[in-house]
């Protein structure tokens, strides 16, 4: 659909965020505005189902308290359809991961749509879920080290169409490819993960990280 239809801009960056706004504290929130001011012209699209609605009303208050326009935060209404909200994820230009807790099944969606997740490490297994989707995908140049390099990689490629366009020709072919989006083949790398534990736990060795083999 056009970006008129669905209320946004017609020119300009739009950065996405679909995740369930319990995951935005106010260190992501600041570094999402840090992008904006950084983009001139740009908006961030955020999920705007009705029960959302208090979320919706602190959000654009924390924006105006920054100094920022509230009205550059674009709440998309709840798709039913879900091929539908796959679809209008091609009108966004990038994906903002959330901090504490990253997006996990909002974060497949817009790979599986061929719309690039910019994500950052985090200290906990919850805040790494979308790195590990990236890592998997062969796509580290979209995982930053910390908020600061978050919100400058996100306003380079912001301002680098060639540099955007690489990276989602590399996501297109890694999703048609690579074990996340091939149910049957992530089936058989958990299957092995299993064996190899019980293996071990059976030879008596203390719990450790460990590689499954590419199947």
């Amino acid at each position: 659909a056009p970006r008129a239809a669905l209320g946004l801009p017609e020119t300009g960056i739009v950065f996405a965020a679909f995740c369930n706004p319990l995951k935005i504290e106010p260190v992501c929130f600041a570094a999402w505005m840090a992008i904006l001011r950084g983009v001139p012209g740009s908006v961030l699209w955020l999920a705007g189902r009705k029960a959302y609605a208090p979320a919706q009303d602190a959000l654009r208050a924390a924006a105006q308290a920054s100094g920022d326009e509230p009205a550059r935060l674009v709440f998309a209404p709840h798709a039913i359809d879900k091929s539908a909200h796959l679809a209008r994820h091609r009108a966004a230009d990038l994906f903002l991961d959330s901090f504490a807790v990253s997006a996990a099944s909002s974060a497949l969606d817009a790979l599986s749509a061929g719309l690039p997740v910019l994500t950052k490490r985090g200290r906990q297994a919850h805040a790494n879920v979308a790195a590990s989707f990236l890592t998997a995908l062969d796509l580290p140049e979209l995982i930053a080290p910390d908020a600061d390099a978050f919100v400058a990689r996100a306003v380079a490629l912001a301002k680098d169409p060639a540099a955007r366009a690489a990276v989602r020709a590399k996501l297109d072919a890694a999703v048609a490819t690579r074990v996340p989006f091939d149910s049957a083949r992530m089936a058989k790398h958990v299957e092995a993960a299993f064996r190899t534990m019980a293996a071990r736990a059976r030879a008596g060795l203390k719990p450790a990280s460990f590689d499954v083999e590419d199947l």
